[in-house]
């Protein structure tokens, strides 16, 4: 059984539709797939659906909207959010399962959002992703609490071959457990994976957890993307368990990518592919604290990183 807030067949939009999921215990499930909202016209409009787990489990994941193979219209504004006691194999923002269309848009104002404040996820996380050609943007992934299973999480992400581009997604962690890498953008066919960004201020990372700001598994660049390690209100991270993970702004080369140390007492495994790292000292940050210590050289091993590239904001 299939669940369906909203299903349009034939002309028409899905929008505004809504489904939450609270039984009572885990053991109690929904063995297919729980839908926010869809419409199967190529043009159609899929905006604004929602999902909520809170309690049980939903067994072949959970979208708030979902687009058709061959979708070409809007998709965005739609949310995931797990919490309480809920768990699912997979949840999506949105996810579209083909097509050109955009999955989000082009502004911070048309993304797809997946909320996890509790609960667990086991095979993927997803602000925003595409099995087509269409560009992902402006989606994003938020995990305040509950765990993560080793698949990983993704802000925005091209999950099939296409050469769609990733850009301007973001994810962003300040607390439960992470079993898998996390992503800001991810592209596993050829595009360009390049301004997403990964936020850091809290959680406890499993050895089994890297972090990107972008990742390319086929032949695109991931330039341009950034990872923040604390941010205005995030100020010391020794609540955050980072010493077995390695960060990466892209897995390619460096170009454009950025680390900002915003916050003292991080402690990671290593830190890599970065051209311009920034060190931002505020009003917690007192003379002889520790900002970043690495175990491994990694970018600092060799002539890896331009010390003219490295910069200190006193400013506070």
């Amino acid at each position: 059984l299939t669940v369906y807030g909203g299903y349009t067949a034939g002309n028409g939009d899905s929008t505004k539709n809504h489904v939450t999921v609270s039984l009572d215990s885990r053991a109690k499930q929904i063995g297919k797939m729980v839908v926010g909202g869809t419409a199967t016209a190529s043009n159609s409009a899929i905006v604004g659906n929602s999902v909520t787990v809170e309690g049980g489990y939903v067994g072949q994941g959970a979208v708030g909207g979902l687009a058709q193979t061959s979708h070409t219209g809007s998709l965005k504004n739609n949310t995931f959010t797990l919490k309480g006691d809920g768990a699912v194999a997979m949840a999506f923002g949105a996810l579209a399962q083909g097509g050109s269309g955009t999955v989000g848009g082009d502004s911070a104002d048309d993304g797809n959002h997946a909320v996890v404040e509790g609960g667990r996820a086991a095979n993927g996380v997803f602000g925003g992703a595409t099995m087509g050609a269409g560009k992902v943007s402006y989606n994003t992934v938020t995990i305040s609490g509950g765990e993560i299973g080793n698949a990983g999480a993704y802000g925005g992400a091209n999950v099939a071959t296409g050469a769609g581009t990733v850009i301007h997604n973001s994810l962003t962690v300040s607390g439960g457990k992470i079993e898998g890498s996390v992503y800001g953008g991810f592209s596993q066919g050829m595009g360009t994976v390049t301004a997403n960004t990964v936020t850091i201020n809290g959680g406890r990372f499993e050895s089994t957890s890297n972090i990107y700001g972008g990742y390319a598994h086929g032949n695109g660049t991931t330039e341009n993307n950034i990872v923040n390690l604390g941010d205005d209100t995030h100020h010391d991270l020794s609540g955050a368990t980072l010493s077995a993970s390695d960060i990466y702004g892209g897995n390619k080369a460096a170009t454009g990518n950025t680390l900002n140390v915003n916050a003292k007492n991080v402690t990671a495994k290593s830190v890599n592919n970065f051209e311009n790292y920034k060190f931002k000292l505020n009003s917690a940050t007192a003379f002889g604290d520790t900002m970043l210590t690495v175990a491994n050289a990694g970018d600092f091993a060799g002539t890896g990183v331009d010390l003219n590239k490295i910069t200190v904001d006193s400013t506070g």
